[in-house]
């Protein structure tokens, strides 16, 4: 803009009081300018520009002023724009206070909280009530340690099981490479004939442990799982074939049997042999477990004995506690007692000190409960005392039932004695009676051996078939374990790819509003932009227009200027108010 611009324009853009034409007012219009350039809205001299107003011609230092004006005009557009950034800032800089403003407060009432509870615990620890919240202070901390003891133990046996289940992976996968490297195709062993598998020591590889490269793997055990089963249906039928086989040999057996019965049932001497065994067989079997009876009273009583002995030495040992108890309590009780006196003491001398009615009353409550506490403890003796007692009367009534046991079992193993010096008179006699039956045993024995013969033959066939199914069953078995295996494995995938798709999800849902937020905050700074383009292009539109207003009155002023040059004394006052214009314009700037 011009320097003889209206000065009220300027006084409107900048809010700087509207400059007198007078000389003598020169000193206020240069302190208004000093205040604009301390704001920031002028950067230019004072002095250099009335020395250039002063030494050059008028136009001249009209132009060089427009220029000057121009540019300063400039810098205040850009000094306006960075205040408004400046602005913005700080109020995001407010709004940021204002939502940390709870939580600030927040920490301020815990450590003001804090601060309490460090001036309650200097206060209450220069008391001797102090000493139970210390106690369940202490009983929290160790439960607080049991508590992560156990988790730490709970971490070590997941940690166990995971390197359990990586080593059975592992064996698996090895297993699989050497079947594959024995029984793969002919191709394959004609390129790698020395293939021997995975090694059986050594670390585990990453790759066997990833899903990625274990699901092939668990499909071709399923492949193999079921040519297994396939298989196992073959030897089914297989041994449902020799079962039928061995049924008719069964039966041609006893065919041969009922021959030779038909062949021996006229001799009266066999059926008395027959008989003789059968009593013999008897008197064995009583004989037998009569000696059982004997050995299971034997193990009866004792362990009776030892049981009743542990549950004495137990009596005694809680005796021994309990006793170490009572002295403990009644050391407590002292040791309550002398802490009373002390607390005595100390009320006489708080009397004498303080008047205060407060603290005998906190001290007299202390006391109050000290003693509830000291006979709780005593009732508690009382009461265990009691149990105890109870519970040695039980055991000496035990005692006194196992003495009648002894004695019971004593008359009876007497007996027993007895019967069995019986009972061996008795097999001397049936043994002499098996001597003379011997040679009759001889006899049907020579011709049971042609029966025994048949039937060796087909116990072995027997044999045979029994093999087979125990190979049938074995292979059954390890198929079940390979099922059960997979179905771990494959409850172990589905719920790891579940976790995963969850975890998918909630990224993708969580990645969702961040972009929704990103599109929020760049369409709201969007609109920042068009506004604030639209207010520099209103800003510019209102320079251009007063650039041109000024122009206009500067032309004005000019064709005056020249029109009433003739008269001197009009130039010179022109010129003064001319140099008075310019420096109010300065100083509003």
């Amino acid at each position: 803009m011009g320097a003889l611009m209206n000065t009220s324009n300027i006084g409107r853009m900048f809010g700087s009081p509207v400059p007198s034409h007078n000389l003598d007012n020169e000193h206020d219009s240069i302190m208004d300018y000093t205040l604009m350039t301390d704001a920031g809205y002028l950067n230019i001299p004072f002095e250099k520009i009335s020395a250039d107003l002063r030494d050059g011609e008028s136009s001249g230092s009209i132009d060089m002023l427009e220029s000057k004006q121009d540019s300063e005009n400039w810098k205040f557009i850009q000094i306006s724009d960075q205040q408004a950034s400046k602005e913005q800032i700080f109020q995001e800089y407010q709004k940021a206070n204002e939502e940390t403003l709870p939580v600030r407060d927040h920490i301020a009432d815990s450590s003001f909280m804090q601060n309490e509870l460090r001036n309650n615990g200097r206060f209450i620890k220069t008391t001797d009530v102090t000493d139970s919240h210390n106690e369940e202070v202490q009983k929290q901390i160790q439960a607080l340690q049991n508590s992560h003891d156990s988790d730490k133990s709970r971490i070590q046996q997941m940690k166990a099981e995971l390197k359990d289940l990586r080593d059975l992976v592992y064996k698996l996968n090895r297993e699989l490479s050497k079947y594959q490297a024995k029984f793969g195709c002919a191709e394959v062993l004609k390129e790698g004939h020395n293939i021997v598998g995975l090694p059986n020591e050594g670390p585990i590889p990453s790759w066997l442990i990833s899903t990625k490269y274990l699901s092939p793997l668990i499909f071709e055990y399923e492949k193999q799982t079921n040519q297994q089963e396939k298989n196992i249906a073959t030897y089914k039928e297989e041994i449902e074939h020799l079962s039928k086989r061995c049924k008719e040999l069964v039966g041609e057996s006893d065919l041969l049997h009922e021959k030779l019965d038909k062949l021996t049932s006229g001799s009266s001497k066999v059926f008395e042999r027959s008989l003789a065994e059968q009593q013999l067989d008897l008197i064995k079997e009583e004989n037998h477990i009569l000696l059982e009876q004997l050995k299971n009273e034997r193990l009866n009583t004792n362990n009776t004995s030892t049981k009743f002995s542990h549950e004495l030495h137990e009596l005694n040992e809680q005796l021994k506690l309990k006793n170490e108890f009572v002295t403990k309590l009644e050391l407590g009780l002292k040791e309550e007692k002398a802490k009373t006196c002390d607390l005595k003491y100390n009320l006489d001398q708080m009397k004498s000190k303080d008047n205060t009615k407060i603290q005998f009353v906190e001290h007299q409550h202390s006391l109050e409960k000290l003693q509830k506490d000291i006979d709780g403890s005593i009732e508690k003796h009382i009461k265990e005392k009691a149990e105890l007692t109870a519970k040695l009367e039980e055991a000496h009534q035990k005692i006194d039932r196992f003495q009648e046991l002894q004695v019971h079992c004593k008359d009876k193993i007497e007996r027993m004695h007895s019967k069995i010096k019986d009972l061996k008179a008795s097999n001397r006699k049936y043994a002499a009676q098996n001597q003379k039956l011997l040679h009759i045993v001889q006899i049907s024995h020579n011709r049971e051996q042609l029966s025994q013969d048949q039937l060796k033959k087909l116990k072995a066939n027997e044999d045979i078939v029994l093999k087979l199914i125990d190979k049938t069953s074995l292979r059954e078995e390890k198929q079940k374990n390979l099922k059960a295996t997979m179905k771990v494995y494959k409850k172990k995938l589905s719920e790891e790819r579940e976790t995963k798709h969850k975890i998918v999800n909630n990224l993708q849902e969580e990645f969702q509003k961040q972009i929704m937020k990103l599109y929020s905050d760049l369409r709201h700074k969007n609109n920042l932009l068009q506004m604030s383009e639209a207010d520099k292009q209103q800003m510019e539109e209102d320079m251009e227009t007063l650039y041109m207003a000024a122009q206009n009155e500067n032309s004005m002023m000019y064709q005056l200027l020249h029109g009433i040059s003739c008269n001197k004394n009009i130039v010179t006052c022109c010129d003064s108010d001319e140099e008075n214009n310019v420096s109010n314009c300065d100083s509003d700037k």
